[in-house]
């Protein structure tokens, strides 16, 4: 194809032809042509080497007659034969399963064998030998193992993996040597237990007289249905159905359907949006001496470290006066030791010793070192409940 046709006085650069433009030329002359830039210090002119055979058609359109001096080469699309049938082709690609092979029932097979690695629940290196088909061909038989059989629900045992087998074959002389009876007939055959009689798989008759084993599948298809009333009742943010019903009747929105009140309209997401923690009751104790109870936490880690390197603070509160004591750490391991010193620093100041310590249950404060500390010194405990800062309300509202 050559390119698009465009005005006939529009010249290439490359072969010289007329009807297109340089980007276009599909010419061999454009392949083999080189350029020769020789510059020269006035004007910066290049000269540009022609090759040969472009020499020799350029001596040719000189010869031509004077009364064809005005014809002009162009580039013509070549006209297609009557003769020659255009045709489609369309390829359409389908998605196919990938079904395994079907178990054949065979009479005259020795064992069960597959050549499927992967339908081996176990499988087991084996040394059999080789297996030899009717045709005389051969093939090795590597493993033995545990394949499942109609979805799973049925375990076949002692099953040969052979390398190349391109079918699925079940012995009929194995599967009576298990306690089964095959029942074959016109149209399908039937493996009972001898027992009992009951049924365990059922195979059908193909076309080419190969009785095989039919597998059911677990496909199944889940529908998702919701009523219209509660559907709408979401839609609108669990609006009320008072409401609901009041914007069906006057057609505020548009397409809405006959929506009516439910007999029980109790929504649970409504319920619990609904839901309000109780109020902590008011402080009923208050300490009537100094160090008589003592609030404390830890902040941290801190993002900016202090200029001596801490990245965590203890507060320290006196439930009487207020006092504050702010203790530095640079981890938080070293709790109990800055402890030891508030308690020595306080107790040696106002001449009481502290009588009860209220704090949460972070791992600084319920560690063993801690506890034997505070039994040793006669300290009482007081520990606030879980994701309940509240209770420790007044070293809390410091940080």
């Amino acid at each position: 194809m050559f390119a698009p046709l465009m005005d006939y006085a529009v010249e290439c650069y490359n072969c010289h032809n007329y009807g297109h433009v340089a980007r276009n030329c599909r010419s061999t002359l454009f392949q083999n042509q080189f350029q020769q830039r020789s510059f020269q210090s006035q004007g910066m002119r290049y000269n540009r080497q022609i090759p040969e055979r472009h020499v020799q058609q350029n001596k040719q359109e000189e010869t031509i007659d004077e009364s064809k001096a005005g014809i002009k080469k162009i580039w013509k699309e070549k006209e297609q034969s009557k003769d020659v049938k255009e045709s489609l082709i369309v390829q359409t690609a389908l998605k196919a399963e990938n079904k395994p092979a079907p178990w054949i029932l065979d009479s005259g097979c020795s064992s069960h064998m597959i050549g499927d690695k992967r339908r081996f629940e176990k499988l087991e290196q084996h040394e059999g030998g080789s297996v030899k088909f009717g045709n005389n061909d051969g093939a090795k038989i590597v493993g033995r193992g545990t394949v499942k059989i109609n979805d799973g629900k049925i375990k076949s045992e002692e099953v040969l993996f052979v390398i190349g087998l391109k079918h699925s074959l079940l012995s009929v002389s194995q599967i009576c040597d298990r306690g089964h009876d095959v029942i074959f007939k016109k149209h399908g055959c039937e493996i009972r237990r001898a027992n009992s009689g009951r049924l365990v798989a059922v195979g059908t008759r193909t076309s080419g007289n190969l009785y095989t084993l039919t597998e059911t599948s677990n496909g199944s298809c889940l529908l998702g249905k919701e009523d219209e009333d509660w559907l709408w009742h979401k839609r609108l943010g669990h609006i009320s159905f008072d409401n609901l019903v009041k914007i069906c009747s006057k057609r505020a929105v548009r397409d809405i359907p006959s929506i009516r009140k439910p007999s029980s309209s109790i929504c649970s997401s409504c319920q619990k949006g609904k839901l309000t923690r109780s109020t902590f009751k008011t402080k009923e104790y208050y300490s009537r001496k100094p160090l008589e109870l003592v609030h404390t936490d830890l902040c941290g880690p801190m993002r900016t470290q202090s200029s001596n390197g801490d990245r965590y603070f203890m507060l320290c509160i006196d439930d009487y006066s207020r006092m504050t004591w702010i203790l530095f750490l640079k981890h938080k391991s070293e709790a109990l030791e800055k402890f030891k010193t508030f308690k020595n620093l306080a107790e040696n100041q106002i001449g009481r010793r502290i009588k009860c310590l209220r704090s949460d249950r972070g791992g600084e404060f319920i560690s063993d070192d801690f506890n034997e500390f505070c039994h040793e010194y006669g300290i009482r405990r007081q520990f606030s409940a879980a994701r309940t800062p509240q209770q420790n309300g007044v070293v809390e509202r410091k940080k």
